[in-house]
């Protein structure tokens, strides 16, 4: 616990609530992401479902929960919900937002739909002496800042891809993964009595207009943007066939000269409060529905 971040029992971020009336039962919101859903960088209070909640806790009985978890990809989020069903938490909306952990983690392991450094369980469930050493070795400054280095390089290219065909190939491969994984949630959604709401979530890469601190940002992370661009426009093509549902947010602050990207994903506050004036917007028209009966 601190004084901007705070985490719960349950290991899931805390997003601040008026007090529910135990008289009347809420309409209970599930989010799933990565780190830019769970808050990195901004309070308990600025997160994107926290902003959701101010919009909507005047006007309708609602209880949201952040299910964001840093570096989760799509297939995470997945497994995510159906932890939650098992335990028994009933969603009535549940709102997926991501896309750049897919992309990310596929070009880091040159596999779609790995989780994120997925080699170091590999390294750490066959440590032989030689690895030992080196997983210590990993544990240094110094192999952090030669990592790095290296992956201004060569990581966009992916993990064993061996040139632009490859990477072509890949970005192809990772967004029919990413949109058939939420495909299979918005499927989910119809036999267990629920609505979803799948959200392409925007990068630094979508914003035509840079504030100085973005374009310092996007210096540094440049390398990632053939990857993302590419593996973004395999999905954005793909939606109207497999993902019909899915909705973009990637121009989200076309019109925006100032600064709302932390670095070539992450969001500042001000910009998260722009995504749930979208979000809110949807999810409402979802509750209307709900309380007029029309379950489903």
């Amino acid at each position: 616990h601190g004084k901007y971040i705070n985490v719960g029992s349950n290991g899931l971020r805390v997003t601040p609530h008026k007090e529910l009336n135990a008289a009347r039962r809420p309409y209970r919101i599930v989010f799933f992401g990565g780190s830019t859903l769970w808050g990195s960088g901004v309070r308990d209070g600025q997160t994107i479902p926290a902003c959701v909640v101010r919009r909507l806790e005047d006007k309708y009985p609602i209880e949201v929960i952040n299910g964001g978890q840093i570096g989760f990809v799509s297939g995470q989020d997945l497994l995510g919900l159906f932890l939650q069903l098992r335990n028994g938490v009933k969603p009535d909306i549940v709102v997926f937002y991501n896309g750049v952990n897919d992309v990310y983690s596929s070009f880091q392991m040159g596999e779609p739909g790995s989780p994120q450094n997925e080699f170091n369980r590999r390294d750490e469930f066959r440590p032989s002496l030689g690895k030992r050493i080196f997983l210590e070795v990993r544990k240094s400054s110094t192999y952090e800042f030669c990592r790095m280095l290296r992956s201004r390089v060569d990581r966009w290219r992916g993990r064993g891809a061996s040139g632009p065909e490859a990477a072509t190939d890949l970005a192809a491969r990772t967004a029919e993964t990413y949109l058939r994984t939420m495909k299979l949630a918005c499927d989910w959604a119809s036999n267990e009595d629920f609505r979803v709401q799948v959200y392409l979530q925007p990068t630094l890469f979508d914003k035509p207009v840079l504030s100085e601190t973005e374009a310092m940002a996007l210096r540094r992370e440049a390398y990632l943007k053939p990857a993302v661009v590419e593996a973004y426009s395999n999905v954005l093509c793909r939606r109207s066939t497999v993902l019909p549902e899915l909705r973009d947010l990637t121009g989200v602050f076309a019109a925006n000269p100032d600064t709302r990207f932390i670095d070539w994903c992450h969001v500042v506050e001000a910009g998260n409060e722009a995504i749930a004036d979208v979000m809110a917007s949807n999810i409402a028209g979802d509750l209307d529905g709900l309380m007029s009966g029309n379950r489903k």
